[in-house]
């Protein structure tokens, strides 16, 4: 859910930098009255958007990938992402994974780790626990 409205700010962000304002398209062609606008709306925006930059950019950026990357360890998230070997180095950035030999052993687990995932269902954080153990010597 982070990573989700994560994703939807960034849209917003890359809107704002792009000068996609939709209230300037109420200057039905006059040029004057369009660059008024668009200053008015950038001068409302600018604040939020340097706010959520600088807090997005640095102070929760760990946290934010460390929710994005931790999805290719989630049962459900595996089967809609299909993860590559290359998206496995987005594991680096927990410490205890950053490591060649953990990841080139998760790259050679991943199409079999897909495999089985295909097609289950899981509703409940307690079934995840149990597939991952009837799983356990096959991963």
């Amino acid at each position: 859910m982070i990573f989700t409205r994560y994703q939807h700010l960034t849209a917003l962000a890359q809107a704002v930098q792009l000068g996609s304002y939709p209230i300037t398209s109420k200057a039905n062609g006059n040029q004057v009255l369009f660059n008024q606008q668009l200053e008015r709306t950038k001068s409302c925006i600018r604040p939020g958007f340097e706010y959520y930059m600088s807090k997005v950019n640095a102070q929760f950026y760990d946290i934010i990938r460390a929710f994005r990357d931790a999805r290719l360890c989630c049962l459900g998230q595996v089967q809609g992402l299909q993860p590559t070997k290359d998206s496995l180095d987005l594991l680096r950035s927990f410490p205890f994974l950053d490591d060649d030999e953990i990841i080139n052993g998760l790259a050679e687990e991943l199409p079999s780790c897909i495999a089985l995932s295909d097609g289950v269902q899981v509703e409940k954080q307690e079934a995840k626990v149990e597939w991952w153990a009837r799983n356990a010597k096959a991963l």
